[in-house]
């Protein structure tokens, strides 16, 4: 849902700077740990998972570390190896927990994607419950109520997974609590913003059911927000804090980037893979970074 979201690139690029390296990071992390086409499943809301990561780490951005045009010139921000291998587990199980519903639901394009991230996701399997967390936990997760405890409790499980991977257990309530808030405030974001073709209606009953009160809708969309930014200043992030807040104060305002159409066959594939409410699409914001 993240790769909607502007990051207040012109009015605050240092955070923007930031997230960018995080983004980049998670491109090369998720590359070592399941292979360079994986690289193609990742997203802004790993990317902001890397962020805490890396904000718990005190880890700085490495210069000239990408050697693919025009990133060469973007600094690069990698958590530690066992956090950065959690995290590109993470990701990996949530998209395939996606991609099992929409094969089930007999979508073919579903099946060549299980069929070409198959050893990633056994190696992802592993790897979570190497950390203590049963895989099964994701696979429930797309035919949850959108509004129920399950996506909230998946993420502060990863958060507390995360803040003992990063040598940080102390923060492990803050940390539940952050998961928790970010979860919530995704969905309610989510339904906030108008479907279109660069926001597949993931959630539509739910989004005319609350459609019904757009002001309480916004009241609990704020009151999330809300949560999540005081989870965040009570951690210890350097110079990760800045740009973790102004994604929050981003979603606040309901920016959302306008991607303009391109002409070239693969992104006229991927509009129509997005326009039919797939919610398995590749992230906008990697084509054209």
């Amino acid at each position: 849902m993240l790769h909607h979201l502007r990051f207040f690139a012109e009015r605050n690029p240092a955070a923007h700077r930031v997230h960018q390296e995080s983004f980049c990071g998670v491109c090369q992390g998720q590359g070592r740990f399941s292979g360079a086409m994986s690289s193609l499943a990742i997203n802004y809301l790993q990317a902001y998972f890397n962020l805490i990561a890396c904000g718990l780490e005190g880890v700085p951005a490495q210069k000239k570390a990408c050697l693919t045009e025009p990133w060469s010139r973007v600094g690069v921000r990698r958590a530690s190896p066992r956090a950065e291998s959690f995290l590109a587990a993470v990701n990996l199980l949530l998209l395939g927990s996606w991609l099992r519903l929409q094969k089930e639901r007999g979508d073919r394009r579903a099946s060549v994607g299980l069929f070409m991230l198959r050893s990633g996701l056994r190696k992802s399997e592993e790897e979570v419950r190497g950390a203590g967390l049963e895989p099964e936990r994701f696979q429930g997760l797309p035919l949850a109520d959108p509004l129920s405890d399950g996506l909230p409790e998946v993420f502060a499980e990863v958060m507390v997974r995360l803040a003992e991977l990063c040598g940080r257990p102390e923060q492990a309530e803050q940390m539940a609590g952050m998961g928790r808030a970010l979860a919530r405030g995704l969905v309610l974001w989510h339904v906030s913003v108008p479907p279109s073709p660069d926001n597949p209606d993931w959630f539509p009953e739910l989004r005319q059911q609350l459609a019904q009160d757009p002001e309480g809708l916004r009241q609990r969309l704020e009151s999330q927000l809300a949560e999540l930014r005081t989870h965040l200043e009570a951690l210890p992030l350097g110079d990760s804090q800045e740009a973790a807040l102004a994604v929050v104060d981003s979603m606040k305002e309901g920016e959302r980037v306008q991607q303009p159409l391109r002409g070239d066959p693969f992104e006229a594939y991927k509009r129509r893979w997005v326009q039919s409410g797939d919610p398995c699409e590749l992230p906008g914001g990697i084509i054209r970074r």
